[in-house]
C-alpha cells in the first residue's frame, strides 16, 4: 500500500473510530466503571512526522466531536484526547523505534508487545484525567483505580482487537 492509500485509509479509520464512540457512548451503558474509549487508538494513528500542534488540535477537534455527541461528558474527552496527545510521541519512543518511520508501525512490523504497552500507556494517561474530572474520584481512591483499571483493560482489548483485525496491514 503507498504512503497516501495509508494516509487515506487512517483517515477513514480514524473516521469511522469516532463514528463507533459515538454510537457507543449513546446505546450502551456498561456501568459505572467502565467507560470504553478508542481516542487513544484514533491518536496511535496520527502521523509522527506531523507538527505537534495540528496533532493537538485534531485530538482536541475529536474530543470535542464525541462531547457534543454524548451532551454528558461537558469536555472531559476533549481534555483527557489533548493529555493523551501531549504524551503521544514520548509513549511512542519509548515503546517503538520510531527515528525512520512516517507512520506508527503495524502489529507486524513491532510486534504485538509494543503496541499493547503504547496503548495501555497511552489509555491509562487517558482514563486517569477522564475519570478523576469526570468527579469519581470524589467516592474515594479505590473507585477512581478500580474505574481506571477497568475502563483501560477494556478498551485496550477492544483496540487491539480492532488494531489486530482492521490495521494490520502491510
Amino acid at each position: 500500500m503507498s504512503n497516501q492509500q495509508s494516509n487515506w485509509f487512517r483517515i477513514l479509520i480514524a473516521v469511522l473510530l469516532i463514528l463507533a464512540q459515538i454510537i457507543l457512548n449513546n446505546l450502551f451503558f456498561l456501568g459505572p466503571y467502565v467507560y470504553i474509549s478508542f481516542i487513544p487508538l484514533i491518536l496511535m494513528l496520527l502521523p509522527i512526522k506531523q507538527n505537534d500542534s495540528v496533532s493537538l488540535l485534531l485530538a482536541f477537534i475529536i474530543g470535542l466531536l464525541i462531547d457534543l455527541s454524548t451532551l454528558d461528558t461537558l469536555g472531559l474527552n476533549a481534555g483527557a484526547a489533548v493529555l493523551a496527545c501531549l504524551f503521544r510521541k514520548p509513549f511512542l519512543r519509548l515503546c517503538f523505534n520510531i527515528s525512520d518511520k512516517t507512520h506508527t508501525p503495524t502489529i507486524g512490523e513491532a510486534g504485538i508487545v509494543s503496541h499493547l504497552e503504547f496503548l495501555f500507556l497511552l489509555s491509562l494517561l487517558y482514563f486517569c484525567f477522564y475519570t478523576a474530572f469526570d468527579g469519581f474520584i470524589l467516592h474515594g481512591f479505590l473507585p477512581f483505580l478500580l474505574r481506571v483499571a477497568v475502563s483501560s483493560v477494556a478498551s485496550v482489548l477492544l483496540s487491539l482487537i480492532l488494531d489486530l483485525t482492521i490495521l494490520n496491514y502491510k
